[in-house]
């Protein structure tokens, strides 16, 4: 559970108390407030807040209320006071009143926080010498002379000890280091996927999305690439796919069949449906200084998309959010730089190889067939122009839409992207069908031997390198031996 930034005011009659709850899908039936003498106490997840406040409170439902600023991300609390006129002295100390019960207000924080509360901006030195004097204060509560073997049993010592142990979470605030990065849309957001996290975000693979840096991203998405990727499982989908017969269930054989309706329908404009969807994108405008990146995480997210078309053959399911949003790198690792910036490679080629690295990883079914045929299909999504990326891209938003932990990335990425896809058509329209042509000039150079896996040791190290290529002949070789053995 987080602990919410928050301030508290008052007049005569009311304690107000403002709850910052950035960055979460408000539920109001989520809201959970508990009023008991000086004791509030609020919770929405991934918030928890309890304040103990000097004087009691009135739990006065008639006449408390709370609210919540959507554009604030704020809920503002009016508490009345038991007795009225009271003073609430310390209200601005937050340390005070976030205190557990029965500790001081020392206790509460640590010296950083301490020297912070009184305006003292403290030096590593500084620092040493206050959290000393708060431990040697905390230890002076314990008796000088501790009887031992005092004759009560350890049940009853346990129980003792359990009666005088706080069991009341300790709350601290995450303070603003002022080094978090930037992710997401033209690197306009931060903030929100740390939140997520907390919710269960089991899309995100960046053990800290808040603080790691670009190049960075790239280093880690590799790293567990590697990671993630299970020869046995290649080649078993390989081998299935190549020798199954005709009359045998093949599902990847099957899902080849499919042909995306978006590739190859004559319709050019939006269904009523879709102009709701796009009415409901947030009204703002946008000034891009390096587009570059935008149209690599399109082409990312509709390759996400067209593979996940095909995987459930146009019918997205509970599980396509998540699948879509390991395929593509902009989500799972925030990573929109997707090479280093010493590497010398063609920027749509490294694209078109992350994403067949990803689809040979994450998805129940891992085929370089599937995969190259999604990128066809994208391929002709683009030359069929903005119109028809918008419709693809407004469908891939729908599933994160409906999904209450998921949804962020409509946050940080999808709505605006589709917003500017729409404001700048112009311009838009014609760099798409061009990238669209690009595409396919790449996927004619796309071998088996350029998609590598790096197999890591116990400790971490590299161990060998593996393409598919190599894999599947190993398979090859082993069916053939197997084959041989039974003839004989």
């Amino acid at each position: 559970m987080l602990t919410p930034r928050f301030t508290c005011h008052q007049d005569d009659e009311f304690v107000y108390i403002d709850i910052k709850v950035s960055h979460i899908r408000f539920d109001a039936v989520g809201v959970q407030i508990v009023v008991e003498n000086e004791l509030f106490v609020f919770s929405l997840s991934p918030y928890y807040l309890r304040l103990r406040f000097p004087h009691a409170l009135n739990d006065d439902e008639e006449r408390s209320n709370a609210q919540y600023d959507s554009k604030e991300e704020c809920i503002h609390v009016k508490i009345p006071k038991l007795n009225h006129g009271e003073f609430f002295p310390d209200l601005e100390l937050s340390a005070r009143l976030l205190a557990r019960s029965g500790e001081a207000v020392g206790e509460a924080m640590d010296s950083k926080t301490l020297l912070q509360e009184i305006g003292v901006q403290p030096s590593e030195e500084l620092m040493r010498e206050a959290g000393k004097v708060i431990e040697e204060t905390r230890s002076s509560n314990r008796p000088l002379i501790e009887e031992v073997g005092g004759g009560k049993s350890d049940l009853e010592r346990a129980a003792a000890e359990g009666e005088e142990f706080n069991w009341e979470i300790n709350q601290v605030i995450e303070e603003d280091t002022g080094v978090k990065v930037r992710y997401g849309f033209d690197n306009q957001y931060d903030s929100i996927i740390g939140v997520s996290l907390s919710n269960g975000n089991d899309i995100n693979e960046l053990d800290d999305p808040e603080h790691t840096a670009p190049n960075d991203r790239v280093k880690e998405r590799l790293l567990k690439e590697n990671f993630k990727f299970d020869p046995e499982y290649y080649a078993a989908d390989y081998m299935t796919t190549k020798y199954s017969d005709e009359d045998e269930y093949s599902p990847v054989k099957d899902l080849l069949k499919w042909n995306n309706p978006l590739c190859h329908a004559e319709s050019t404009g939006f269904t009523p449906e879709e102009n709701e969807k796009m009415l409901d994108l947030p009204k703002k405008s946008y000034v891009i200084t390096n587009p570059k990146p935008l149209y690599y995480s399109i082409l990312s997210l509709l390759f996400a998309f067209a593979y996940e078309q095909l995987q459930t053959e146009g019918e997205f399911t509970t599980e396509s959010a998540w699948s879509m949003g390991k395929l593509t790198p902009q989500i799972s690792l925030l990573d929109q730089q997707i090479v280093l910036p010493d590497a010398k490679c063609n920027m749509i080629k490294a694209i078109i190889i992350t994403g067949i690295r990803r689809a040979l990883s994450y998805p129940l079914h891992r085929s370089f067939e599937l995969a190259m045929k999604a990128w066809n299909d994208v391929a002709l999504i683009l030359a069929r122009g903005q119109v028809t990326v918008i419709k693809a891209l407004l469908k891939l938003r729908e599933s994160f839409r409906f999904h209450d932990i998921y949804y962020v990335y409509n946050k940080i990425l999808l709505d605006d992207l589709i917003n500017w896809l729409i404001k700048d058509s112009r311009d838009n329209d014609f760099v798409l069908k061009s990238l669209g042509k690009e595409l396919g000039k790449q996927l004619t150079s796309i071998s088996k031997g350029e998609i590598v896996f790096e197999q890591l040791d116990e400790e971490g190290d590299v161990d060998t390198e593996l393409n598919i290529q190599e894999i599947e002949a190993i398979a090859e070789e082993m069916y053939k031996n197997g084959h041989n053995e039974q003839n004989q």
